[in-house]
């Protein structure tokens, strides 16, 4: 057998060592060749390298890697050893509210006029749908209690059609009933639950 040493500076101060075997090919040598590309081939499935681990991972808490799925992907399950303890009274985990199991309607030049029979602290407002009557209505103002904002600005040309259109706002009064005051040619209906 015939063996070539090449070895080649590795531009790090190292050197990189290569041995060839120059002798010529046999049979044998083609057999061995042969065998070892029918194992790789066979581990190819659907154009991916099949890879088997030989052992599972020791137990512990050390990271492996990123865990990720497109949607749709099962990746398997997640057990949740244990939850943390609440104290008593206290396993509020979100709020469910109702977002309009009522509405007032409230007609074009109106000046703060309640939502409910006299509202309150802690009503909701849902959305307010605005309907203009002209392509140039005027404001809508929402008040909390005393305090006021402008909803819609309305104003010449400030909407391309009559066609209502809904302003959703997902509010809790804080200080007393909400109010709304309606300019010249635009009306609404307020949606939530008022007292």
């Amino acid at each position: 057998m015939t063996i070539t040493t090449i070895t080649v500076d590795d531009g790090e101060g190292g050197t990189e060592v290569a041995y060839i075997n120059n002798d010529p090919a046999t049979g044998a040598r083609q057999d061995t060749g042969n065998t070892a590309l029918a194992e790789i081939v066979a581990a190819i499935v659907s154009g991916k390298m099949q890879v088997q681990v030989a052992s599972p991972l020791p137990a512990g808490t050390a990271p492996i890697g990123k865990l990720a799925a497109n949607a749709g992907v099962n990746i398997g399950n997640v057990t949740v050893e244990a939850m943390p303890s609440l104290p008593a009274g206290s396993e509020v985990i979100g709020k469910v509210r109702v977002h309009g199991d009522g509405y007032e309607d409230v007609a074009a030049s109106q000046t703060t006029q309640v939502l409910g029979e006299a509202g309150a602290a802690g009503d909701f407002i849902s959305h307010v749908v605005v309907f203009p009557a002209t392509t140039s209505p005027g404001a809508i103002t929402l008040f909390d209690g005393a305090s006021g904002r402008v909803i819609f600005a309305g104003g010449t040309d400030s909407v391309p059609s009559l066609i209502p259109f809904p302003i959703p706002l997902g509010h809790v009064s804080k200080t007393g009933a909400f109010k709304i005051t309606t300019g010249a040619n635009v009306s609404c209906r307020a949606v939530g639950a008022f007292s």
